[in-house]
């Protein structure tokens, strides 16, 4: 529900003039809008790709100097 809201709220800046900016307001519906997007790239990640990072890292722990 909270995240809904800070979709909706999020918002970019505006100039003196009052024409949008590229860069959104930094307040806490940005906050909420970047969590929603990270969820986003999360959950789109091919889970051959996870794993494939997951046993690079398995090989990179075997071969640790204090293994």
């Amino acid at each position: 529900k909270a995240g809904v809201r800070a979709l909706s709220h999020y918002r970019y800046g505006e100039t003196q003039q009052g024409n949008a900016t590229r860069e959104p307001v930094h307040d806490w519906a940005s906050h909420g809008a970047d969590a929603f997007r990270y969820f986003g790239v999360a959950i789109t990640t091919p889970q051959r790709e996870i794993e494939q990072h997951r046993q690079e890292y398995e090989i990179a722990s075997d071969e640790a100097w204090m293994a």
